[in-house]
C-alpha cells in the first residue's frame, strides 16, 4: 500500500476523493450515479 505525504493510504486517499467525483458526477450529470453504479 503506498503511503502518501500526509500519512494517509491509496485507500483514504480514495474515500476522500470519490465522494467529490461523485458528487460531480450527480451535479453536472444526474444520470451517472445510477448508471455508473455497478
Amino acid at each position: 500500500m503506498q503511503n502518501f505525504p500526509d500519512g494517509t493510504t491509496g485507500v483514504d486517499q480514495l474515500n476522500t476523493i470519490l465522494p467529490r467525483c461523485q458528487d460531480l458526477v450527480s451535479t453536472y450529470h444526474p444520470l451517472g450515479m445510477t448508471s455508473d453504479r455497478r
